[in-house]
This record gives C-alpha cells, structure tokens and sequence, in this order.
C-alpha cells in the first residue's frame, strides 16, 4: 500500500508511561495513521537490535507502535514490502543502485553488480526475458564456443556481462554466434561475410585456404581437402569444358611447349602422360602415391592417347598425329601471318558465270578486318590475271601498301603456290574454296585443309570470318 499522509518524524530516547497497542502489518500501521489524521511519527532506535526499534503514534493517551527493522520511516518500510525487499539492509543498498525489485536487486548481486544501468541494458537487449530458455538450451546444447565455463552462465545478469565482453549486446544476435560456436563477434562478424554458419566449419575451411563457404561446401562434396587443390580443380573444370579430362587438359598444354617441327613418338606422349599422373599425386593414409578422386582421366593408355591426338580439335590446333608412323608432328597455326587467296576474295566467292567483276576493294576490306583481329603479315596470293579482271585496277599500288601481294609464278597454279606457302609455314588460309581436288594429290592437305582454311563472307563492305572471330582470344 501506498502511503498518502505525509509524516513528521521525530526520534525519542525515551516513552511515557501510556498504554500501548502492537501492530502487525505496517499497512494497518499506516492506514490508523490516517484515520486518526495523525501526521507525528515518534522513533525509538536501539543500537543492539533493530527489533527493538519502534515508530509510535500518540493518539487519545495510546502508544500505537510498528516494529521498525530498520527502515528509517514508514514509506520505506511499505516500499519495501511491495517490491519484495526481505529486510532493510537489502532495501537501501538496492535503493543505492537504483533497484526497483527485490528480484532486480539479487539477479545483479548474484552477478556482483551494484549498478541498475546494467540491468537495464540487459532488459534492452532481451537476455533478461530470454535467460530461461537460454538455461534450458545451454543444458542440451552439443555445439558451443570451447572452453566455455557453462556454470558461470547462472543468472541473466550473469550472461549479458558474458556476451557484453564477447562483442554483443543484442541476444537473438549472440544465441545465434554462441550456439553456432563463435566464441565471440568479431569473428562471427568475419564468418557470415564469407557465408559460414559454424564456427567449426570455418575454422576447417581457413586452416584448409579456403576463402568463403560457398567453395568449401562444394569442395567438402568432391571430397577435396584443401582450397590450393579446389582452385586447381575449378581451373582444370574451366579449361576441360565438360568435354575433356584433365590429363587430357594436361597433355594440351605439355604439346603447346613443343616447337614447330618436333615429333614426338607415341611412347614419348605415353611417358610424358604418366608423368603428368605422377605429378598429381598425393601420399593417401598408408603413404601410397595416388590420383586424388576428383583428378578426371580419360587416357589410359596408349590407344586412348592415340584416339585423343587424332580426333581432338584442339590437339590439332598443335600438329599432326601419323597413325601410321605412331608420332605426333608438331605443326601450329600461326596468329600473326595469314595467307588469302586473292582470286576468291576478289571475287567475294561469286558465281563468276555471273558476269560479277572480280574488285581489289574487297582484299582491301579482308586485310582492315584481318589488322582488326591482330594479323601483322598479310599475305595475298594471285595469278597474274587477276589484275586485268578486277573492276578498280587504280587502287592496285594501295593494295600493294596494304598487303604483301605476290603473284604466282608463270606456269604455277595459284592455288599449287597457295598451298605450299600455308603447308610450310603452318599458316591460316582465308578462302571459300574447298580444294577437294588437291585432297587427292597431297594427304597433308586432306587431313589439314579444314584446320587451316577460313571461309568469309562479305556482305555490304562488311567483312565476317566467325572461325576467326570465334578464336580472337589467341590473336588479340
């Protein structure tokens, strides 16, 4: 009960012999108080023992007396009924802390904190409302930061002053770190940017040089082991398309290394793939040598690496395989010079029955495409004719500035001369001419025409070579 009477309160040594009455309850004490309009309030005081310690109220020649216990008035006293408090030592030294309960006062005492403002900060942050069921989980939990004292997270005071020191100051954020195992904000913070959700598996995956989640998890289903062989996996997965195992990615780039001209044995390639096995290798529990699993194989022996060499595009953009000779030649493509048949671009592959007038400008177009894709020596290879052919004969000395053209020799087929120059210099061909006949005359040309000759298309001064453009990454 609230006390609405204001008192005077004055201490005495001693009483006068008057009758008096004991009461029980202070709000009986105070609720006489106010009926009797008393607003004088005598205390006795003992230095021995609070019980002895009365307040008193003279009304019609009666002591009306409250044991005190301490309490220097009676507004206290009630207070301190209301809010719980068990005896007056309590009470004041709460009401020095600002403590509005009993319950507040001993949750902070039992924390060894005398100052209310941390409550409240606890109150703010939810660990007071949530410390029960945090108590309840905490004793179930299996995954926690190490080293964990759980005994000393007994009160929720106790518990904010914890994750307080760890970083944290909003529970739903610290229940999420602590039983995830982060054993405090910072690195939590630094785990969530780079997608962990366990502590555990952060550690592991950074031990292991890994740089976020993503790439470990994935790593973790290919059961590979460390972020150095996961980013080799992934360059290997990039350059084998889906279409190539990584020895066979390996051996590619074994053959790039080779000089134009070199053969190479079909023994040589088959030791040269074990070596590239070995150096893949790594010690397995017992210290035995293997392939790791996620390492793709494709050539397994020698007629594997015979069918790769023969049939891969892109082994034979590096060379020629001789089934009969079993060896691999050495024969790579140019990216600087390039050869054009003259007559067909002249012509712009047309139906010359057509009574289309063959024109220089469209060499002059190839070669401003051909300098686009980084060709610096571009070579046209004409008969003689052409030049009495061509509809714009006056631009031939700018073709000449543009282009190294050269005719064929008297009593040489242009094309014989074409041929040559590109089989011997391993040089690209711009034509739309198949030279079917030629495949009968020359086996290099029927097993090489193909990878070497670039048909074009030129429609409204604008020129296309897609296998080129396809391929500019090599020629930029």
């Amino acid at each position: 009960m609230k006390i609405k009477q204001k008192f005077n309160y004055y201490e005495i040594i001693g009483q006068l012999e008057f009758p008096s009455i004991e009461l029980k309850h202070a709000e009986d004490f105070a609720r006489l108080a106010e009926n009797l309009k008393a607003n004088q309030v005598f205390k006795t005081k003992s230095e021995l023992d609070n019980n002895d310690a009365w307040f008193l109220i003279l009304a019609e020649s009666t002591f009306f007396k409250l044991k005190s216990f301490g309490y220097e008035n009676l507004e206290d006293l009630t207070d301190a009924l209301e809010q719980g408090f068990p005896n007056a030592t309590d009470f004041y030294e709460a009401r020095k802390g600002n403590f509005l309960t009993y319950q507040e006062f001993i949750e902070c005492r039992k924390a060894g904190i005398t100052d209310r403002g941390l409550l409240v900060n606890a109150q703010r942050g939810g660990f007071i409302e949530n410390f029960e069921a945090f108590k309840n989980e905490l004793a179930e939990a299996r995954v926690f930061p190490a080293g964990t004292d759980k005994s000393k997270l007994d009160s929720a005071i106790a518990l904010y002053r914890f994750s307080y020191q760890k970083g944290f100051k909003d529970y739903q954020e610290f229940h999420k770190a602590f039983f995830s195992g982060f054993p405090d904000k910072a690195l939590y913070d630094l785990a969530m940017q780079h997608g962990f959700l366990y502590a555990e598996d952060y550690m592991q995956a950074t031990k292991a040089g890994f740089v976020n989640a993503e790439s470990y998890n994935k790593a973790m289903v290919l059961n590979i082991k460390t972020g150095h062989d996961y980013f080799t996996y992934l360059d290997f997965e990039k350059k084998a398309a889906g279409k190539l195992g990584f020895d066979e990615v390996e051996l590619l780039k074994e053959l790039s290394k080779f000089e134009n001209g070199k053969k190479l044995s079909l023994k040589k390639l088959t030791d040269l793939v074990q070596e590239i096995l070995e150096k893949h290798k790594t010690e397995d529990e017992n210290g035995k040598k293997i392939l790791p699993g996620w390492f793709k194989c494709n050539l397994n022996n020698s007629d594997d690496i015979a069918a790769f060499l023969s049939g891969n595009e892109d082994v034979k953009k590096n060379g020629h395989y001789d089934k009969e000779g079993e060896f691999f030649e050495i024969s790579r493509i140019s990216d600087k010079k390039i050869y054009l048949d003259g007559s067909n671009v002249a012509y712009a592959s047309a139906d010359r029955g057509s009574g289309i007038k063959p024109k220089y400008q469209n060499i002059l177009l190839m070669a401003n495409k051909l300098k686009s894709l980084r060709f610096t020596e571009i070579y046209v290879i004409a008969d003689s004719s052409l030049r009495h052919a061509v509809t714009d004969a006056h631009i031939y000395d700018k073709v000449k500035n543009s282009v190294k053209y050269l005719e064929a020799p008297s009593h040489t087929s242009a094309d014989d001369f074409l041929l040559q120059k590109v089989k011997f210099e391993n040089c690209y061909l711009i034509s739309n001419d198949t030279f079917k006949d030629w495949m009968f005359k020359d086996p290099w040309i029927a097993n090489n025409i193909d990878r070497v000759r670039v048909p074009f298309m030129i429609i409204n001064n604008e020129v296309s070579v897609p296998m080129l453009e396809n391929n500019n990454g090599k020629n930029k």
